[in-house]
């Protein structure tokens, strides 16, 4: 019977541990994004948050994509208003829909992180570290939360 080295059997299980490590990273970094999305992102709205909210109402009013009657500083056809569209038509222009809407586009940002690190050649344990890195990152500030 063969013996194997010590440092064999550590490649062994290392591997499978530090994906699940990257994996655990990953979904705690995306809960404390949306932890900031959900409840102290209401103490921070103020006008530079609600340009996609006002956007999606302008364009559930009209009945369409981009509203003719709203003065877009850019033709966004398949921007964040439309995340905020489909709660704008349940709950209205209300910080619910506000908040509902940020929190769908925090899991979206994280699984595109996620896609983008894995379509460049990146093992996806690494994708999920990096993806997680930078939803830490995104959250460190008011400032950078609000952009």
């Amino acid at each position: 019977m063969k013996k194997r080295s010590f440092s064999a059997a550590v490649r062994k299980y290392l591997k499978p541990a530090l994906a699940v490590a990257s994996a655990v990273f990953f979904a705690a970094s995306v809960l404390c994004a949306l932890y900031f999305a959900l409840f102290p992102s209401r103490g921070y709205l103020h006008s530079d948050c609600t340009d996609s909210i006002l956007w999606a109402d302008a364009a559930v009013r009209d009945g369409s994509m981009l509203s003719s009657n709203y003065n877009y500083s850019a033709i966004l056809p398949f921007g964040g208003q439309q995340i905020f569209a489909l709660f704008v038509r349940l709950f209205g222009v209300t910080m619910k829909a506000q908040v509902l809407s940020m929190a769908v586009f925090t899991v979206l940002f994280a699984a595109a992180a996620v896609f983008f690190l894995t379509s460049c050649d990146i093992s996806v344990p690494r994708s999920l570290f990096a993806a997680g890195t930078l939803m830490l990152v995104l959250s460190s500030s008011v400032k950078l939360r609000e952009i």
